[in-house]
């Protein structure tokens, strides 16, 4: 139990833009109080050769490295010994996290690579930084259709989506987006999830009912969305950015 510490109480206030971590608040959680929040784009390594002419290149394609996050907080507490509760907790909600900002549209679905903590000169406060790598996305989105339709994707880069099958009958055959599925039960929600890379039906493993080789990919812009049967269908997916 830590003594009331009525100076603190009276001074203590979020001055920066509110941040969330797997939606919690942090300065509500953790007196974090956000100071800043930088992102960085990803390194590029390319397999490439100089045409014969020299004026350009046959790319072979090649990879790129996550973005990374630096993000700064203030973090403070009734006491000294608080203050450190409150950043040991803050590491430990950081492991693995969503990251948002109250003021942007993107969220960040990060892991923590470095973190670092310095005296303010201010008791207690302590100015604490933390290093993640981070995928830039916007929140999921939902589509309910019951026919042929066209999602469009927000993001500019492909993404994994999700068909959610809710057959209102049995249906022996179904197609959607050219992906073969066999017995559909009434009432059972049937997943092909190329979110997390699943396929059940109420939580079954159905892989072995599809013909699937690849998981499912929503592409920017419009996307064409094509069933054999015309029934209930949930489109879900976070548009990705570069």
């Amino acid at each position: 139990m830590y003594d009331y510490n009525s100076f603190y109480s009276s001074q203590d206030k979020c001055v920066g833009e509110k941040c969330f971590i797997n939606n919690k608040e942090c300065y509500l959680e953790y007196n974090a109080d956000l100071v800043s929040f930088h992102i960085q784009p990803g390194g590029i390594s390319n397999q490439y050769i100089i045409q014969t002419g020299q004026s350009s290149f046959l790319d072979f394609g090649g990879t790129t490295e996550p973005k990374t996050a630096t993000v700064e907080f203030y973090v403070g507490g009734a006491s000294d010994e608080q203050a450190h509760e409150n950043i040991s907790n803050l590491f430990l909600a950081c492991k693995e996290c969503i990251l948002k900002r109250e003021l942007h549209r993107f969220e960040y679905p990060a892991l923590l690579t470095g973190k670092n903590v310095e005296e303010t000169g201010v008791e207690p406060y302590y100015l604490v930084t933390l290093d993640f790598i981070v995928v830039q996305r916007l929140p999921l989105v939902s589509a309910d259709i019951s026919e042929p339709a066209i999602i469009y994707n927000e993001g500019n880069i492909p993404s994994g989506v999700r068909y959610i099958l809710k057959p209102p009958i049995n249906i022996s055959f179904f197609k959607i987006n050219g992906i073969k599925v066999t017995n559909l039960h009434a009432g059972k929600n049937f997943i092909i999830d190329g979110i997390s890379g699943k396929i059940t039906e109420n939580g079954n493993n159905r892989f072995a009912a599809t013909d699937i080789i690849d998981f499912p990919k929503i592409l920017p812009g419009k996307n064409e969305i094509n069933m054999s049967y015309n029934i209930p269908v949930t489109v879900e997916y976070y548009p990705l950015f570069e």
